[in-house]
């Protein structure tokens, strides 16, 4: 499991890391994420952030953590729908299919 702050961070962050940790939401909000992700690859942060009403900066924050699982990857920038700025789309990665038992959408073949 990757940290949820680091070590430059202030007290506070340390403190909202070690809750989220604890208390299990940031494992929740990671398998919403990770869900949206698997029905629909190929969206943005914002729009994760707005189908899973995780908001946009939870939902990166998530996602992020899925990336560091080795469960998603970016893949290029399109103007987010949600956010009307260039973002990073996310797909599953091979291993992050077969965890959601879903078919893998390959580099090529969007």
């Amino acid at each position: 499991m990757t940290a949820l702050s680091h070590a430059q961070d202030t007290v506070a962050a340390h403190d909202a890391a070690d809750y989220m940790d604890r208390s299990g939401k940031s494992t929740r909000h990671k398998a919403r994420c990770i869900e949206a992700i698997s029905k629909t690859q190929g969206m943005t942060a914002g729009e994760v952030g707005k189908l899973t009403n995780l908001g946009h900066i939870e939902a990166q924050r998530r996602i992020s953590d899925l990336k560091n699982d080795g469960l998603v990857e970016y893949r290029g920038r399109r103007k987010c729908s949600e956010k009307k700025t260039q973002m990073s789309t996310i797909y599953l990665t091979t291993f992050g299919a077969s965890v959601m038992g879903v078919r893998y959408v390959g580099r090529f073949n969007k």
